[in-house]
């Protein structure tokens, strides 16, 4: 809020004449917010003080300028206006003047999630000639420019490079108004956003248990998670613009593994979503049902009986299957899937093919 005013006179080349804090402030017009200074609005001080001393403060033929400051409660001290007059010979003002003040333009960097100020951006500002009036790198208080940049002239301010894991900003076009009075010029930031969401082919629905790792151009890995329910997001890691590899180090049980995925971060704040879906791998059993180890290989001591043939289990373990022995001394072992999952099919073609087999050998004995 406004503490107090306070007026100063001087010399048109700046040596001081008379400073003074009116008492009494009384504006004989209120300026609407709507109502900005060019459409002719104006408010009028007066202030009322006794001195009864004589003072030659004013000469005939002189230039003086009144420049007002506005105090703050925070202590800020901003020039607010200022205006040139002339004494004729006689000592009456001849003419006023709508003394020059340097334009005071500053330019913020801010993190859109946060709030405050985002250091470590490079920035650029740009003439409509396209002539690079200044580059800096944001820090953490705005970019200031006085007496820089011309009243009524309009430039372009513009993001280079954003902080690594903030996306780029739009340009900002602006005009530097003619009063002189302080101008700020926010452009902010968010975050690069990345969704990854992990589904069935089959069945559209997420699927867990999948372990993944993202890359970049180097190789090195940059996050990893195992796939849950809900998509997996990542948010301020990646640098916008660059490309980067999202690789399944393991697939869910019972499914075939995906190819690596090359995606690139948008340059603006849009998040970037990315569908992963595996598709069943043949003959499994249902992803319900626990990932048991295989049984040991039987110890079977076949036979010496040409085109003999015993199948072998393990007691108690039906579902995690068994071994299929063949030949007169049971040195070719075949792993036989589990009875009661959806794999059925597969030692189903097993026992086709064993019987075409002893019905050869059947006929060749004859």
């Amino acid at each position: 809020a406004v503490s107090s005013v306070q007026l100063s006179v001087e010399l048109a080349g700046g040596t001081p004449i008379a400073s003074f804090c009116p008492s009494e402030i009384k504006p004989e017009l209120e300026i609407p917010n709507s109502v900005s200074p060019d459409q002719g609005a104006c408010a009028v001080y007066t202030g009322a003080f006794r001195d009864n001393s004589r003072h030659q403060r004013f000469k005939k033929g002189e230039s003086y300028v009144v420049r007002e400051f506005t105090c703050y409660d925070d202590g800020t001290r901003l020039e607010t206006g200022r205006l040139g007059f002339s004494l004729d010979e006689n000592g009456g003002v001849c003419r006023l003047i709508a003394a020059d003040r340097k334009t005071h333009v500053e330019l913020s960097k801010t993190d859109m999630d946060g709030g405050g100020e985002l250091p470590g951006c490079r920035m650029s500002l740009w003439d409509e000639a396209g002539k690079r009036i200044a580059s800096w790198v944001s820090g953490a208080v705005p970019y200031r420019l006085k007496g820089v940049l011309e009243p009524g002239e309009t430039y372009r301010l513009r993001e280079e490079q954003p902080v690594h894991g903030y996306s780029f900003g739009k340009d900002i076009c602006f005009t530097v108004g003619e009063e002189g009075l302080l101008e700020t010029v926010i452009m902010g930031d968010s975050p690069t956003c990345v969704r990854i969401l992990k589904l069935s082919q089959e069945t559209e629905e997420p699927l867990a248990g999948a372990e993944f790792r993202i890359l970049d151009g180097t190789g090195s890995v940059v996050d990893a998670w195992t796939s849950g329910e809900e998509a997996y997001e990542i948010s301020g890691i990646l640098r916008a613009g660059e490309t980067y590899v999202l690789r399944e180090v393991r697939a869910p049980y019972g499914y075939e593994p995906m190819e690596d995925v090359e995606f690139s971060v948008p340059l603006e704040g849009k998040p970037l979503v990315i569908v992963c879906e595996n598709r069943r791998s043949p003959y499994t059993p249902d992803p319900e049902e626990p990932d048991r180890p295989l049984p040991e290989a039987p110890k079977v001591r076949a036979l010496e009986r040409t085109g003999l043939i015993t199948a072998a289990y393990t007691p108690g373990a039906f579902k995690t299957g068994g071994w299929l022995v063949i030949g007169p001394d049971g040195g070719f072992l075949v792993p036989l899937p589990g009875t009661g999952g959806k794999a059925g099919a597969g030692l189903l073609i097993w026992l086709m093919a064993l019987s075409f087999l002893g019905i050869c050998v059947v006929k060749k004995k004859k």
